[in-house]
């Protein structure tokens, strides 16, 4: 049974949801998930969250906390024993906030283009990109992870960069985070994908292995597919916005195209509707 009944509202590829489930894991709190179809959400979601009806949404005791940021310092607070997600020193947590802000605002804003640009702007926006993540990754220097010695809040932010930049280069054909460009970050995303609770809860990558998509008796309503996603054993009705489903598709590509639907609920629906149309062929 969840701990204080404990919910998280969520997307199986959101990186926002993701950041939430890795918090609770890291303080041993058990909870409940409730997977979203954010193109028909839920009363439970829309009641919990009014206000931008978003995921993730954390119920605790019945209340809801919303914006996966905000979330992750609730749970800190909340959760007080064993595992410590926010720096103790005042200094050193203001200066985590501010690099999460950063990559929120900053980085997450130049990469997304590299999903629409093509041939000379695509190498201007991976430059870009890259020239962010490089500020970004002067918070590295000296640590195993942002949190120092241990996987700690910055870490939580943006961690989803680990397993979800190399799919964005693999489907767009280009490089961002390379040895030569990055080395630090390069060196954290090994650290990230080996932390416990990052492995129990992404997908796995093989780039050889295909998911066959499960049709619903009402495919022809556009209701969609169910996708079977990795070792978290979630399905989600993925809806059918860029055309008709092709019989299997590469992991990767369910996976890119899962994440985008996942950014029309931020309000990115120009990024979502464009490449899902790129990528589901």
């Amino acid at each position: 049974m969840a701990e204080k009944g404990v919910k998280v509202f969520g997307m199986w590829a959101s990186p926002m949801v993701i950041r939430v489930e890795w918090a609770l894991r890291l303080k041993g709190v058990a909870y409940e998930y409730i997977d979203e179809d954010l193109g028909n959400k839920s009363d439970a979601l829309l009641r919990y969250n009014p206000v931008t009806k978003k995921v993730p949404v954390l119920v605790h005791d019945g209340e809801p906390i919303a914006e996966s940021a905000i979330i992750v310092e609730y749970i800190d607070e909340v959760w007080k024993d064993g595992y410590t997600i926010m720096p103790a020193d005042p200094y050193e947590r203001a200066q985590a906030r501010f690099w999460a802000k950063y990559a929120d605002e900053k980085c997450n804003a130049a990469i997304f283009p590299v999903f629409t640009a093509t041939g000379e702007a695509q190498s201007k926006v991976v430059h870009e990109a890259q020239q962010c993540l490089k500020t970004l990754e002067k918070a590295l220097e000296g640590k195993k992870f942002f949190g120092g010695d241990a996987f700690g809040y910055l870490d939580i932010v943006v961690g989803w960069y680990a397993h979800w930049l190399p799919i964005i280069e693999e489907v767009s054909g280009v490089s961002i985070v390379t040895e030569e460009e990055l080395p630090l970050m390069k060196a954290w995303f090994d650290q990230i994908l080996a932390v416990d609770v990052v492995k129990e809860t992404l997908p796995p990558r093989d780039n050889t292995s295909r998911k066959t998509l499960i049709y619903t008796g009402s495919r022809a309503q556009g209701q969609g597919a169910l996708v079977p996603v990795g070792n978290t054993n979630r399905y989600q009705r993925f809806p059918p916005t860029a055309g008709n489903l092709p019989e299997s598709l590469p992991r990767q590509r369910i996976e890119v195209l899962g994440f985008l639907e996942g950014f029309r609920d931020i309000g990115l629906f120009h990024i979502a509707s464009m490449h899902q149309k790129r990528v589901w062929v």
